[in-house]
């Protein structure tokens, strides 16, 4: 496989596809915030999903709630890391997705975290 930096230059993105024409407008929305709350990560998730073929089902339970989610988001935002447990929370309440994990914690800190989708794989692993 080629080196993905190598082609990435040489990869024709059409700035008029709706998927690309969005994702400023959701960046700016997320990460202008300094800090997150109960109301940020759902309306995000939301946005997120919105972004995305798939259908946002907030999965809270007595040991894992949105309140975990917004604890989680505020330490991506202001830390750049989270565990792989802590990921993993996260995915289970976002859609059970670590892909919808991935991109909302993209949307958060954009510089630290990578959106992780099948599309990607594909790209990587052909």
């Amino acid at each position: 496989m080629q080196d993905v930096f190598q082609l990435e230059p040489l990869t024709e993105i059409d700035q008029r596809q709706s998927y690309i024409r969005a994702y400023p407008h959701i960046l700016a929305s997320l990460r202008s915030r300094q800090v997150l709350d109960e109301q940020d990560f759902v309306c995000g998730a939301h946005m997120v999903y919105g972004w995305m073929p798939t259908i946002l089902e907030i999965h809270a339970s007595e040991s894992l709630d949105v309140r975990n989610g917004v604890a989680l988001l505020n330490k991506a935002s202001a830390e750049g890391c989270l565990s792989e447990d802590e990921i993993e929370r996260l995915a289970q309440l976002v859609n059970r997705s670590v892909v919808g994990a991935s991109k909302l914690l993209h949307f958060v800190n954009p510089e630290a975290f990578a959106i992780w989708d099948s599309r990607i794989y594909r790209f990587i692993h052909r």
